[in-house]
């Protein structure tokens, strides 16, 4: 994470993968994938929200 604007985005997205998950009650994978966040960075939002996360 090298500035704000990376963090502003990190914030972003956890926001709406909460309100994607809470809305819909998607699990944390198919709210990943809606928000086409890279699947390479799956792992780390999965951390940030305090989910087990493992990619199939």
């Amino acid at each position: 994470m090298g500035n704000c604007s990376d963090a502003f985005v990190i914030d972003a997205r956890l926001t709406c993968l909460q309100a994607l998950i809470k809305n819909t009650g998607w699990p944390l994978e198919q709210a990943l994938n809606a928000l086409k966040i890279p699947v390479e960075e799956h792992i780390k939002y999965a951390m940030l929200l305090g989910e087990n996360f493992s990619e199939n």
